[in-house]
């Protein structure tokens, strides 16, 4: 194995053990890692930068200073005081928190969901004495949860489609009793497709011959 290998080894077991032990801020153990690895040569100028063109990095980047909006303005305080309420005990704290997640996210993208409920549960765990650390991954899970279920009706050029949040228990997520209405649909022979959509997963089942009279 060449150095340069080596040293990646290095400075990546060296990320994760700072990382890990919460001494040092995460941008900066992670940007301390980087340098190394452009001053070494490891890295050329163009390949540390590339990931700052990516364009999930800068969708989090701008949800920073969303998030930091929203708690210059109160935003945050009233999602933890009158969204979330006062839990009474972990466990409750945990159903409080992943119910409103999970129905948010069933409409909108995980990512700013999280963002803005992240500094939002730290003040809510910290003012109800609650760790928050045993909130952080259930937020994620509920995010990660959420999904759409969208029956679309096409005929020829014509498209109907109507959407609902997706039923999600323990071990599966479902779909609802979906209806359109009737005077969105002409008479004739439709198909018919039922697909759901997370940011976890994506999928549809096989279109069906619906008549409309």
């Amino acid at each position: 194995m060449v150095w340069e290998a080596w040293l990646t080894l290095a400075v990546v077991a060296l990320c994760i053990g700072l990382l890990a032990s919460n001494r040092y801020p995460p941008d900066i153990v992670m940007l301390g890692g980087l340098t190394i690895l452009l001053l070494s040569g490891v890295l050329t100028p163009a390949e540390a930068l590339a990931g700052l063109s990516n364009e999930g990095m800068v969708t989090v980047a701008v949800l920073y200073v969303v998030v930091s909006g929203l708690q210059e303005t109160g935003g945050t305080a009233w999602v933890s005081q009158s969204l979330l309420g006062r839990p009474r005990s972990v466990a409750h704290a945990q159903l409080r928190m992943m119910a409103p997640v999970a129905a948010l996210s069933a409409f909108r993208n995980n990512t700013p969901v999280v963002a803005m409920f992240i500094p939002a549960v730290q003040d809510w765990a910290k003012r109800h004495g609650i760790a928050a650390s045993k909130l952080m991954l259930p937020l994620s899970y509920a995010a990660i949860a959420g999904g759409t279920c969208t029956l679309t009706l096409t005929r020829g050029a014509s498209a109907v489609d109507v959407s609902v949040e997706a039923i999600n228990n323990v071990t599966s997520t479902s779909c609802p009793a979906m209806t359109v209405p009737g005077d969105r649909l002409e008479p004739g022979s439709w198909q018919a497709t039922l697909s759901y959509e997370s940011d976890g997963f994506r999928g549809a089942g096989d279109p069906v011959a619906v008549e409309v009279p």
